[in-house]
């Protein structure tokens, strides 16, 4: 099975980012109409939950792309774009900077050392699969 890179990385940040806005704006639309009341840290517990998903969406993803490199780079560039636009949303819904408003830096460079910890550890794998098979045809005379 492949994926056409550049529409898979593309298309999982567009709907990681439509998903997003959707769930701030339901929430903005609650705290707005006091329908709910939540602290207005929320936004940045939300903008960071996004980031995950597509932490976890992009990883599992990476395993079936076609060529490791370019699903890389996009990713890479994807998640900086999905971090950055969530971030200024969130602290635009929330009135708070990412300082003011806790912990969030640190969670923020915890998910992007994990993230490229984990599309390491998926390409490791990926190209450990790969030289075994290599092997296993040149020790079988298929080459």
């Amino acid at each position: 099975m492949t994926l056409d890179v550049r529409l898979s990385v593309l298309f999982q940040a567009v709907i990681v980012l439509l998903m997003l806005l959707v769930c701030d704006a339901f929430t903005w639309l609650a705290l707005h109409f006091h329908l709910i009341n939540f602290n207005m840290d929320v936004f940045w517990v939300i903008s960071l939950s996004f980031t995950f998903v597509f932490v976890v969406c992009n990883c599992l993803i990476f395993v079936y792309a076609e060529n490791m490199n370019t699903y890389w780079q996009h990713s890479i560039l994807a998640y900086a774009v999905i971090a950055f636009i969530s971030s200024i949303l969130a602290g635009k819904l929330s009135g708070l900077s990412i300082d003011s408003a806790g912990s969030f830096r640190w969670i923020y460079i915890v998910f992007s050392i994990g993230y490229i910890i984990f599309l390491s550890m998926i390409r490791t794998m990926r190209w450990i699969v790969v030289l075994a098979k290599r092997e296993d045809k040149r020790l079988r005379g298929e080459d």
